[in-house]
């Protein structure tokens, strides 16, 4: 190995010169070498090996060249673990002084007065005799000094037109990122561009193979080509620089920059035209020191991209010509964009691991290079590279040998985290009663400093995160340290605390914030999960896990994942010896809530729905009795069946009125909104949701019910229709739009029942055809990415109804087919489809609840058609019922029916005063189908 002073280095003998370090790094002492690996200190082709007590001794005199020490100064430095009476000080003095008396006297050891040490060096350090001041010119120096790049920079344009900005505007400016993602490249091409434009000399210092920091000022003065003064190096470079103008580039200085730092400041100070521009995986806190943080490069979101609007993205460029590079042969396409995306979203956008990454591209190929990635440590890169950066592992070993043994221990126990974490999470995981939680926030500042940890601000929220081949190399050193399983264990534990304290958030936290706040856990849970449900992990709290984080998925629209996810708790549930009754009550709810949005309302449904009753009822507490008993009413509402599921809703009343509880009555008196609304209770529904609405209460609580679509939206749904159904279709049409415009923020859920249950609805019912359009298109977009067959089903009926609408001569066409019975009831209000609806029951009315109306009138004038005296009693019972409800919107359709069957006969002064009577009542709404049928008719009436 050698030791580089700026571009030029000192080299160790040839091949025969030193069998077992033929080419380690050194440290000059005068004409002597020092070997620290080795313990070799070597005069000419004399070579001494010494015992590992005195190497220890003689580097603590070698860092620190002509400097008084004492006796326990010494020890604290070379051995500072070992008792004072282990290591006889004297003899390795004598020894030391015997082995450099043997040099030419340019370096001795000196006994200071009673008890003081002293390296002294007298003579200054050499510089190779091909780095002696020679003939170039500084414009030579200023164009044809700095390392020439391998390869083209991809995506920096704004990253070098801001540093070489604060350059030019500041004397210190230090480029900070993480090790491979491209600091010293940013600084060549910045150092290049102010070459040609600033009169100062541009000189670079690579401090990567400088070994140790007393040696810093020496690698400045070989990149000046100039020699210094050992006994003092530095004055010797501020002489030189005080009346130059230079720009320095001081590349790599994290792994010495205790003395980098000071350095900086002290050329800085006493050479005033002297700028730097440093790069380093941590900051120097340097006085005047300005920051840029590099990031790494911008990384497309979406995967379905084509393979030219992907290279658009600077890390997708790099990908695709670093593999080609590597290969000519090799060929990529539109297809194979997601996994090329994958690769390098899982390499973080680092520009060199991108690299390393790309040239196994020939070997592996795309998709297999996309799914063995994790492995990719070890991945050769370019052979011209620095020795550091020969694999992504080189450079991670490099920034974890500059760490202090407690950022050593978080780095590794941080590796648990999948996602972005606070700092207190990571005390709850990492902590123990070694570590305390001072000692993991000044860890954690290290490991920002050292740019290992990433923070991220947002709302005024600190979060960090490691980069992801960071997180599979430290996930190597805990498996290393044994840790691994105790670490899982308190991890599990963090996420169900944090899942807690969500639940706890819900009730006061608007939806958008709450989902926003703790979707970042996503992976973390998903890997808590993974190893519960493991051989080696913890059943019972991957059960307790699941049932608190399936709100958050749903929201997240992972509906599919959920539906999964639950399906295996309840199983996993079920072999526990004694079960959580309180998670077993919420994957119930789960798996019939998700049954009913992705298959629909049906026996299942119910039975899951009826299973968590009966578990609460065996818990027996009043609050986890009453959301099981509104999930059930839901259920049994959604099948059609309103008249058993408001008997819920009233049980689930009465239970949250005797609790006491003004939250579970808030729940309560939401579903009975519903429930009263289907039923054609239109008055107390109304309200019911009012209420609901009015109430400062931001979120039911989740311990109130599964899970609830956002009472701003599922209220707006049953409020706007009950507003057409009483006449008022104009407000109406207004409280959907509103109900639309906030579901969004709700979920896919919310957004499908909006949709299907308030806007496609309320527009065919007002005939509204022209509006009803894009409505019907949002509602297949959204069921089809979620995957939620049952409310894809309505998108897919409302596509046929509207077809029917705009092609009326069609012909003779097969019904529109339905899933469930609130499908079937809401097209018979549409279409007049009746097929699979029993007219003549006694419970008619029952069961079709808040469609009876207009179902029996639909039935009516089929009646009419055939010339049954039967007909007109059912139009009457139609408008009775309508009455009754306070449904003037079923009520007119029923009048119009009527007059018109009465002007056919001639009783016209009967036809207009039933039809007028209710006509007269509506206040608005006239452009709708309906008023403007009325009118006309009542026109023709007062005509004839």
């Amino acid at each position: 190995m050698d030791i580089r002073l700026g571009e030029k280095s000192y080299e160790i003998g040839g091949e025969s010169s030193i069998s077992t370090a033929a080419r380690e790094r050194f440290l000059p002492i005068g004409s002597m070498k020092f070997l620290p690996e080795s313990r070799l200190v070597i005069q000419g082709d004399v070579q001494r090996r010494i015992s590992e007590d005195a190497a220890a001794l003689l580097l603590a005199f070698v860092e620190r060249p002509n400097q008084t020490m004492t006796e326990a100064d010494l020890r604290e430095i070379a051995w500072p673990s070992e008792p004072s009476t282990k290591i006889d000080f004297d003899a390795h003095i004598r020894m030391l002084e015997h082995l450099l008396s043997a040099g030419p006297h340019e370096c001795y050891l000196r006994r200071i007065g009673a008890g003081g040490y002293q390296l002294s060096v007298q003579a200054s350090i050499p510089v190779p005799r091909e780095a002696q001041p020679n003939s170039h010119s500084d414009e030579e120096i200023r164009h044809g000094r700095l390392p020439a790049p391998l390869g083209r920079l991809f995506g920096r344009q704004t990253e070098i037109d801001e540093v070489a900005q604060l350059v030019e505007n500041y004397r210190l400016t230090n480029i900070v990122g993480p090790g491979g993602i491209g600091k010293t490249a940013l600084a060549l091409e910045v150092a290049s561009r102010l070459g040609s434009k600033l009169e100062q000399r541009i000189v670079f210092v690579d401090l990567a193979s400088v070994s140790h920091g007393f040696l810093v000022p020496f690698a400045v003065a070989a990149a000046f080509e100039m020699s210094v003064k050992a006994d003092d190096p530095v004055r010797s470079l501020v002489s030189f620089l005080r009346d130059r103008s230079s720009v320095v580039v001081l590349d790599n200085c994290e792994h010495v920059i205790s003395t980098a730092a000071p350095l900086v400041e002290i050329l800085l100070k006493e050479a005033p035209n002297l700028r730097i521009l440093a790069t380093s995986r941590e900051t120097l806190c340097a006085e005047g020191e300005q920051i840029f943080r590099l990031a790494p490069l911008d990384i497309p979101n979406d995967e379905n991209l084509s393979l030219d609007d992907a290279k658009l993205y600077p890390s997708i460029q790099l990908f695709v010509e670093r593999a080609m590079s590597s290969d000519h042969r090799l060929s990529l396409d539109d297809s194979d964009v997601p996994f090329v995306v994958n690769i390098c979203r899982k390499l973080d956008g680092i520009p060199l691991a991108i690299e390393i990454a790309a040239t196994r591209m020939g070997v592996l190929g795309v998709v297999e290079l996309s799914e063995q990635l994790d492995s990719c440590l070890d991945v050769p890169g370019r052979r011209t590279s620095v020795d550091r950066h020969q694999t992504i592992r080189k450079m991670l070993d490099w920034s974890h040998d500059n760490l202090t043994p407690a950022e050593r221990i978080v780095f590794r126990r941080l590796s648990m985290f999948a996602g972005p974490f606070q700092l207190e999470a990571a005390a709850t995981v990492g902590g123990d009663e070694y570590l305390s939680s001072s000692s993991i926030s000044t860890a954690f500042a290290g490991l920002v400093r050292k740019s290992l940890l990433h923070p991220t601000v947002r709302a005024g929220v600190t979060t960090y995160r490691l980069l992801e081949s960071s997180r599979v190399y430290a996930l190597e050193k805990l498996e290393a340290s044994g840790e691994t399983p105790r670490m899982r264990r308190l991890h599990v534990e963090w996420a169900i605390e944090t899942m807690r304290r969500a639940e706890t958030d819900w009730t006061c936290t608007k939806r958008v914030i709450w989902v926003e706040r703790y979707s970042p856990m996503l992976g973390d849970i998903r890997q808590a999960l993974e190893w519960a449900f493991s051989p080696e992990g913890d059943i019972r709290a991957g059960v307790r896990l699941s049932a608190l984080v399936m709100p958050l998925g749903l929201h997240m629209g992972l509906v599919d994942e959920c539906r999964e996810r639950t399906r295996v708790a309840i199983a996993y549930s079920q072999t526990l010896p004694h079960p959580d009754l309180d998670a077993q009550v919420k994957l119930h709810m789960f798996e019939s809530f998700l049954n009913t949005n992705q298959v629909g309302p049906n026996q299942d449904t119910v039975t899951g729905a009826a299973t968590a009753v009966r578990i609460a009822d065996a818990i027996g507490h009043p609050v986890y009795r009453i959301a099981p008993r509104m999930l059930l009413a839901g259920c049994l509402m959604g099948m059609g069946n309103y008249r058993e599921a408001l008997q819920n809703a009233e049980a689930a009343g009465k239970l949250s009125t005797d609790s006491g509880d003004g939250l579970a009555i808030l729940a309560a008196q939401r579903v009975l909104a519903q429930t009263t609304h289907f039923n054609g209770l239109l008055e107390r529904s109304a309200t019911l949701t009012k209420t609901v609405l009015a109430s400062p209460v931001v979120n039911i609580p989740l311990a109130a019910g599964v899970i609830h679509v956002d009472k701003r939206v599922s209220m707006r749904i049953i409020l706007s229709r009950t507003l057409w159904l009483q006449g008022m279709s104009e407000q109406a049409v207004a409280v959907m739009k509103e109900a639309v415009a906030i579901a969004p923020e709700d979920g896919p859920p919310a957004l499908c029942q909006a949709l299907s249950q308030s806007a496609c609805v309320i527009l065919l019912w007002c005939g509204y055809h022209d509006r009803v359009g894009e409505y019907i298109d949002r509602l297949f977009a959204a069921t089809s990415r979620y995957t939620l067959t049952h409310w894809n089903s309505w998108a897919t009926m409302y596509r046929r109804v509207l077809a029917r609408i705009e092609a009326p001569d069609a012909g003779e066409l097969a019904p529109i087919p339905t899933d469930g019975i609130l499908q079937l009831h809401t097209l018979a209000t549409i279409t007049g489809q009746l097929d699979g609806i029993d007219t003549e029951g006694r419970s008619f009315f029952d069961e079709t609840g808040w469609a009876g109306p207009e179902i029996l009138r639909r039935s009516a004038i089929r009646k009419l058609l055939v010339k049954s005296s039967e007909g007109m009693q059912d139009l009457r019972r139609s408008i009775d019922a309508a009455k009754q409800q306070g449904a003037l919107a079923w009520q007119l359709r029923a009048a119009t029916s009527l007059a018109r069957h009465l002007k056919n006969g001639g009783e016209l002064r009967q036809a207009i005063d039933e039809l007028s009577a209710v006509y007269e009542r509506f206040e608005e709404g006239f452009e709708s189908t309906d008023l403007k049928a009325a009118a006309t008719l009542l026109s023709e009436l007062a005509a004839a």
